[in-house]
């Protein structure tokens, strides 16, 4: 992928279960004993050639580092690739302003120095396996300005309950965001939106 992207892994957005993310974010969270959940957006970061990422921690900063620990089995060469912790140090006892956003706001000397003209954030605890590079390709060549992976589901009122789901016209571009507070079939959805999130925006 090209030098001017910057992959940024979101621990902010990620649910809370009792007992479990006590002392540690789902994002940290031990899988299969050697891996944390975090591994799998780490994995698609490097195997999409994304040679820059930052990690937007939220909270228990000491188990994300932890796991990582030196960083280098996710990247051995420092001259090609960094990663790099951001946390929002001022906010960091401020629920109401601890949040992503804040979080890239302090830390946005980061963008600047590795010369990010595009940006891609995925969230810490979704288990996937996929290339980001013909999603990021494809979003460069349509000169879009936000470009939003989603997944159609079954059963979404059981199964994504916490999450808002999509509606998007015949060209895949956003109509609406709803609560999932309802019997539905199938629809759209994504660990990446929030309610929040301005209503049109390019959808693949």
């Amino acid at each position: 992928m090209r030098k001017d992207v910057i992959g940024l892994l979101n621990f902010h957005n990620s649910p809370d279960i009792p007992l479990l993310t006590d002392s540690r974010p789902l994002g940290s969270t031990s899988f299969l004993g050697r891996y944390a959940l975090c591994d799998f957006g780490l994995s698609n970061f490097a195997n999409s050639d994304i040679q820059n990422v930052g990690l937007l921690i939220k909270d228990h900063t000491r188990s994300v580092l932890k796991h990582l620990g030196s960083k280098n089995t996710w990247a051995t060469n420092t001259k090609a690739c960094r990663m790099i912790t951001m946390w929002n140090e001022a906010e960091i006892n401020n629920p109401v302003a601890n949040t992503d956003i804040n979080n890239i706001l302090n830390n946005d000397w980061i963008l600047y120095d590795v010369k990010a003209k595009y940006i891609v954030i995925s969230s810490a605890h979704i288990i996937a396996n996929f290339d980001m590079l013909p999603f990021g390709m494809e979003h460069i060549e349509r000169d879009e300005e936000v470009t939003i992976l989603a997944t159609k589901v079954r059963n979404p009122s059981k199964a994504f309950t916490s999450q808002d789901i999509i509606d998007v016209d015949e060209d895949g571009y956003i109509k609406t965001i709803n609560k999932n507070d309802g019997p539905i079939d199938k629809t759209l959805c994504s660990g990446f939106l929030k309610k929040t999130f301005p209503p049109i925006r390019r959808f693949r």
